[in-house]
């Protein structure tokens, strides 16, 4: 992301919202991304740690969740209202991880993917972090259409965000490397989920 990202997401932080609106829908689609015990997961554009939280919830076993975000406010407060869900967060763009390769079995970008400023580069640093074997999941609660007409109404530099048809999306992914899962896009759902292959060249 840009640093106007950064400062745009630091302004909307404080009334940012701390719960998903949906609860039931939320934990229907995390239990379809099929969580095993003992997973490490990266969250993608945390925020205040909606996904984070509910991933714990979720959880009747062990997971690690490491959520991570470029607007340092957003996790400040995220930490201040529920400080055990983003006890382990990052302030980091997914674009340049400052983590090692091969430490995640699943990766989740929850309503950030738009806000990406180079895609390419994200996928393929997606590619290093995760395991073998391990999965990523691009997720939204509306389609590439009715996400992109949302963000032309909103200001500078949101309104230029633009999210790519989940089959374009899903092709960007494979031409980095990694293997098909599921794509699915309608009004309500947005799903792209690919695999980083157990032998990896």
């Amino acid at each position: 992301m840009s640093r106007a990202h950064r400062d745009y997401f630091n302004d909307l932080a404080a009334g940012w919202p701390e719960a998903a609106q949906n609860a039931s829908k939320f934990l229907s689609w995390l239990r379809d991304f099929a969580v095993t015990p003992g997973d490490r997961i990266l969250d993608v554009g945390a925020g205040k740690g909606i996904l984070t939280l509910w991933l714990q919830t979720l959880a009747s076993f062990s997971v690690q969740t490491i959520p991570v975000d470029l607007s340092e406010r957003m996790l400040l407060l995220g930490k201040r209202s529920q400080p055990q869900a983003l006890s382990t967060a990052v302030c980091s763009d997914i674009e340049h991880a400052a983590f090692h390769d091969n430490l995640f079995d699943k990766a989740i970008c929850y309503s950030v993917f738009p806000h990406i400023t180079h895609p390419v580069q994200a996928g393929r640093e997606l590619y290093r972090l995760l395991k073998p074997g391990g999965r990523l999941l691009v997720l939204h609660s509306q389609c590439s259409r009715k996400l992109n007409l949302f963000h032309a109404q909103l200001a500078d530099p949101v309104m230029y965000d633009t999210l790519m048809p989940a089959v374009d999306l899903q092709a960007l992914f494979l031409r980095l490397g990694f293997i098909p899962v599921r794509v699915e896009e309608n009004p309500q759902l947005y799903w792209v989920e690919v695999a980083k292959p157990l032998q990896t060249k």
